[in-house]
């Protein structure tokens, strides 16, 4: 099976550097991002197409499938991180950021631990969980997967050590790779069910 992983197009929370929620839309660059992926992948065989359900990745998913016309699942389980309420539309670096941030920091390996509404490490990388495991389960050739960062970081730290359990060497793995919007990652999964990558953050369909 080859697993193509897309993150969503840039949103005007990317273009504005702010930490976004589940409403924040694709800016008009990133629509023409997914437009441009969409015509890149209209010659690529997808028998599926999973996606967030985050404004971002729904309108980046449906842009691509005006050309696929494939059917669309879309699950909570790819959906990013949640941020706490009180920060969404703040700049990264606002006071009231910045010191959840440092707290965060502080409580990072405390499962129990919340700023408020947010969700902590365990809580996101156990919801993501849960969709590997529906990729586990999917028998078909080609999928398609459209989401954010965060999580395709985490399925592919799942397939390359296992399950995320420990915060320190999630993060270091997490900055150390890079993905850019509409970016594509390809997997494939081998009959021995052990999983390889292709290719990483793929942007040929970008002439810049």
């Amino acid at each position: 099976m080859k697993i193509y992983f897309v993150r969503h197009g840039e949103s005007e929370g990317n273009a504005g550097h702010l930490v976004q929620n589940k409403k924040t839309p694709l800016s008009e660059k990133g629509r023409k991002q997914a437009e441009a992926l969409a015509e890149r992948l209209a010659n690529t065989p997808i028998d599926v197409i999973y996606a967030s359900m985050y404004e971002r990745a729904r309108e980046t998913a449906d842009i691509i499938n005006k050309v696929l016309k494939k059917e669309i699942i879309y699950t909570e389980f790819l959906g990013e991180k949640k941020q706490p309420t009180e920060i969404e539309g703040k700049i990264w670096n606002d006071p009231t950021t910045a010191s959840f941030l440092k707290a965060r920091d502080e409580h990072q390996d405390d499962a129990a631990w919340h700023y408020s509404d947010e969700d902590n490490f365990f809580d996101f990388t156990g919801r993501v969980m849960k969709f590997f495991d529906v990729l586990e389960k999917e028998t078909r050739e080609n999928v398609l997967v459209v989401t954010h960062g965060g999580p395709i970081a985490t399925l592919l730290y799942r397939m390359a050590f296992g399950k995320p359990e420990l915060t320190e060497p999630f993060y270091r793995f997490m900055d150390f790779l890079f993905m850019s919007n509409t970016g594509v990652t390809l997997c494939e999964r081998r009959d021995n069910g052990q999983y390889k990558l292709i290719s990483w953050n793929d942007r040929s369909h970008f002439a810049e």
